[in-house]
């Protein structure tokens, strides 16, 4: 509706190492993901909202952290002084603590929109979700492979967010993580980090694998 497939097929006609997918009805965002995962064949795959909410160039150093990194996540609070909208970040700051405690989730900016992932390591995972709850299922089934994942400090841009979505998506979000935690343990997820990302500061994390058989 805001004219994005136009600008694609144009970008796709110009550059045919561009390819566009779409889908016929709106089955949701997990839908979308697994089916762009799917289809994508490079080594590494950028997972961006088409708002571009931190910009073009940190696709550059999202890639960059690729080389140490499974999966690298653009994130509005680690350590960079954003200005984001109050209900958003009271409903980020919720939605983290609720997936901290079901799954010791390594990842501070869960809905972050904006990811880099090695290709061969995503293909491994096994994702179900349909809805916005497929952020936290990426990161939890990531952290039961063992798979590294760096939380990358990154200014978001100053652009109003409708809050109103917030209540819209809430719900079924929620719903579609306690599903995942009906079939997770949290014992079996771990990280490591340096400072909290709810305060000023760098730092990163790494997931690792538990001794205990999955």
């Amino acid at each position: 509706t805001d004219g994005v497939d136009v600008v694609l097929d144009k970008i796709a006609s110009r550059y045919p190492q561009v390819k566009c997918f779409d889908n016929p009805t709106n089955q949701g965002l997990g839908f979308t993901l697994r089916g762009l995962i799917g289809d994508a064949e490079g080594r590494s795959i950028v997972y961006c909202d088409c708002d571009l909410l931190f910009g073009e160039d940190i696709i550059v150093v999202l890639l960059d952290e690729l080389r140490r990194h499974d999966i690298a996540v653009a994130s509005r609070y680690a350590g960079v002084d954003n200005r984001v909208n109050c209900l958003r970040r009271v409903a980020s700051r919720g939605y983290y603590l609720l997936c901290k405690a079901l799954f010791n989730i390594p990842v501070v900016d869960i809905g972050s929109g904006c990811v880099a992932m090695r290709g061969e390591k995503l293909k491994q995972l096994d994702l179900r979700a349909q809805g916005f709850d497929i952020h936290a299922e990426l990161y939890v089934t990531a952290a039961r492979k063992g798979l590294s994942i760096a939380e990358v400090p990154a200014k978001a841009r100053g652009h109003k967010q409708n809050s109103l979505l917030i209540f819209k998506y809430a719900p079924g979000i929620i719903a579609g993580t306690f599903q995942l935690f009906l079939g997770s343990s949290k014992d079996n997820i771990h990280h490591e980090r340096k400072y909290d990302g709810w305060k000023t500061g760098t730092y990163k994390k790494t997931a690792r694998r538990s001794r205990q058989a999955f």
